[in-house]
């Protein structure tokens, strides 16, 4: 939804492990255009086409997505930015 409405160039959806859960997902966004709404917005926008399971509890926003050697999305660094964040 993201990508397709021009509000990120970039968009990439993360598996982590939560102990209440058992996993949960976390939306990483590169390149975020200015004109692209909160993220409480940009997930009510995504309950119209995903089941309440697959919804981000987390949305987090880079100037771009990390990439590793072979040019794939590096979501090791991505998870380890997001554990750095973390208190």
């Amino acid at each position: 939804v993201a990508q397709s409405k021009g509000w990120a160039k970039e968009v990439c959806v993360v598996p982590v492990d939560d102990e209440l859960y058992g996993s949960r997902f976390v939306l990483f966004l590169g390149g975020v255009s200015p004109t692209a709404p909160k993220d409480a917005i940009l997930v009510k926008a995504l309950r119209e086409s995903l089941a309440p399971a697959k919804l981000p509890s987390k949305v987090v926003r880079l100037d771009r997505l990390p990439r590793n050697a072979n040019g794939k999305y590096d979501r090791n660094q991505m998870l380890a930015g997001l554990k750095a964040k973390t208190p």
